[in-house]
């Protein structure tokens, strides 16, 4: 037996329980692979130590505590077993839980789009996607140099992403006033850090008019630390020529399906 900070803590916990098999059964996590992280010889995926911590009622972050402080936590606070989540929280999480490793690059990207098929004007803004142990954080920041008419010079985004069977699904609030909402589901493919993602945006206008829009994006991808200053300033709104964009990307841009 290996005595591993989690391996310690886990024991702990199922000494509360009547039986292993018990807690297996609640988790649906493999008997000898339960017996294994209780003798510290491995480690759970994040996707089973979500089951395991939702089982006993503990967060993930506590169980990785020093066992020291773990055990005064739950002396305090002792585990009520199979406590699940409210039905809403349940599935939430379910439809957000993604794949174990997002398949997509992280870093910043610029975000182009072109919101009106009827008029000839391409938006460009910049977006970061970061990886957390819970799921994929997205910002997104416009800004428009020229004035633009109804709009702030400057807009941040806020939401959370996730990866799954070759798509990255997204959902993006306008974080000051809350009035634009976006979904984003874009084209990962087979590659673990595509440069480009293509697909759809759909949501409503930071406006607050009555219309649903739907459109097509790309995502560039520019490194995880290109120069913020020149990204920022690449950001706006443009005709064709001032954007100078790829034929490939600008067919993107115009398709509708």
């Amino acid at each position: 037996m290996i005595d591993t900070t989690l391996s310690r803590n886990l024991r702990l916990l199922t000494g509360y329980a009547a039986s292993v098999s018990q807690v297996c059964r609640g988790t649906g996590v493999n008997r000898t692979q339960y017996h294994r992280y209780l003798a510290g010889q491995g480690e759970p995926s994040l996707r089973s130590l979500r089951r395991i911590c939702d089982y006993f009622g503990v967060e993930e972050h506590e169980i990785l505590q020093d066992p020291d402080s773990f055990r005064e936590l739950i002396r305090l606070r002792p585990p009520q077993l199979g406590t699940s989540p409210d039905l809403f929280t349940a599935i939430q999480n379910r439809l957000t839980e993604g794949d174990e490793t997002p398949r997509v690059a992280m870093g910043y990207y610029h975000m182009v789009f072109r919101p009106d098929p009827k008029v000839d004007l391409y938006y460009r803004n910049l977006l970061r996607l970061s990886a957390t142990p819970r799921g994929l954080i997205i910002k997104q920041i416009e800004r428009y140099a020229r004035p633009a008419i109804s709009l702030p010079r400057r807009m941040v985004y806020e939401g959370t992403a996730f990866t799954r069977y070759g798509k990255l699904f997204g959902q993006v609030q306008e974080k000051r006033h809350r009035r634009s909402t976006w979904f984003l589901v874009l084209s990962v493919g087979v590659f673990s850090s595509p440069s480009q993602l293509h697909g759809y945006a759909t949501g409503c206008e930071p406006e607050g008019l009555d219309g649903i829009l739907s459109f097509p994006v790309v995502l560039l991808h520019l490194g995880e630390r290109p120069n913020l200053r020149s990204a920022l300033a690449a950001c706006g709104y443009f005709t064709a020529d001032e954007i100078s964009l790829s034929p490939h990307l600008d067919n993107a841009l115009r398709s509708r399906n």
